[in-house]
This record gives structure tokens, sequence and C-alpha cells, in this order.
């Protein structure tokens, strides 16, 4: 901080300019630099802004015709914005989100072009049993094509007496959709939040369904599911 004597025939100086700020306090008149305001991020906010950054990379990355080909794929195969339905993702949008939820199952997978054969996914149903004390997942669906996964998604045991889900669900594991069969999420779980699950637990469930070799994804709604 520098004190600042103006003389009779300069008028004080006050605001920030370039980053200075001109105020006069119990020193006088002075000038110092702006303070930058800080910020504590979440360990959430800080996975979302590292994982940003690194899919900006991966975007940058590719060559001219790889972003042409996403840009493309993203007009073919119109996807509603998560937070807006009334917009659509763009390429680099599409990009984006189809190598993040890939990511989860291979942390250095990239699919860098989207010119993968569609396929399709319906039917989807599931179920979470106990099997001899092992949590598992039953699911079924009529799937076409290859490379299909499931991502599973959940929160922790929510109360008898609680009629939606609270909380945002958590990222527990990746499963591949062929051949169909069931899963144990067990030890994802407890890994996850500390606790065991036993039939009669309630807990929120998201599934999100990939197609490996070209992003394409059916999101499935949340849900809370009892185990049986």
């Amino acid at each position: 901080m520098a004190r600042i004597i103006y003389s009779a025939l300069v008028q004080s100086i006050q605001g920030t300019i370039n980053g200075m700020t001109f105020q006069r306090n119990a020193y006088g008149h002075t000038l110092k630099a702006k303070d930058i305001g800080s910020r504590n991020f979440t360990p959430k906010q800080v996975a979302r802004i590292s994982q940003y950054a690194q899919m900006t990379g991966l975007w940058r990355s590719l060559t001219i015709a790889q972003r042409e080909a996403w840009r493309q794929y993203a007009s073919a195969f119109l996807e509603p914005c998560q937070n807006n339905k009334k917009s659509v993702l763009n390429g680099f949008n599409y990009f984006l989100r189809a190598n993040a939820f890939n990511r989860l199952r291979v942390p250095t997978a990239v699919i860098a072009n989207p010119s993968a054969t569609q396929g399709t996914v319906t039917g989807f149903d599931f179920q979470v049993f106990d099997f001899f004390g092992d949590i598992q997942i039953g699911w079924g669906a009529s799937v076409t094509g290859p490379n299909w996964f499931l991502h599973v998604y959940c929160t922790r045991q929510i109360g008898t007496g609680q009629s939606t889900v609270q909380e945002t669900p958590v990222y527990l594991l990746s499963q591949q959709m062929t051949p169909q069969a069931d899963f144990s999420i067990s030890a994802a779980y407890f890994a996850a939040f500390g606790q065991i699950l036993q039939i009669g637990s309630r807990f929120g469930i998201r599934f999100v369904i990939q197609k490996s070799d070209n992003g394409q994804i059916y999101e499935q709604p949340i849900q809370i599911t009892t185990v049986l």
C-alpha cells in the first residue's frame, strides 16, 4: 500500500483502475493492489473443475476432422441439455459428456470419433436383491449393438418416510451389458458410504447406459429402490 499526497490542483481519485484501488482511509489517500477474491471449493467442485479442464484439453488435441465428426454427430442425434431441455448439445458438449461418462469406466479412455454404428436399448428394468448376503443388481433389457455399459450411481440409505431422492447419487461402478448377468454392488456401496446394505434397505439409484465406441447414452431417471 502506498500513500498519495495530491497537490492543490489535483482532485483526489476514487475507485479501481487497472487492478489498483484508490481510496481514502485513516492513513489518508492510498493506493494498493485490488484484493483478489478467494473461494473455498468443495472436493466435488474441485473434481468437476479438474475434469472439465481435462476434457477441454482432450477436445483441443483432436484433429479438425474428429471435431467435425462430433459436430455432425450432435446434429444428427439431438440430445437435450441437462439444465435446459429446449436447447441441444453441440459437438463440443457432446464430446465432453460422452467422454466424462466413458472415463468413469476407463480413466484413460478417449472416444475420439463417434462414427460407430448406433445401437438401441429398450425395456430396461432392474431389481436389487440379497444373494446369500451379497447385494446384487439384476437387470433386463433388449440390446442391439456391442460395447454397451451400465454406469451405476447410488445415494446413502434413506428412511421409510422419505418419498423422493434429496441428494445427488454418487458413482459406484460400471458393468458391461453383454453377456447379461447379475452383478454385486456390496463392496462398492460400502466403499462409497461406509454403509452395509441388507434386505429392506432403501436408497436412491440411477443408471446411465452408454455405448462406449460412439458415446451414445440413455439416462435413466433417479428413483428409490428397496433391497429384496
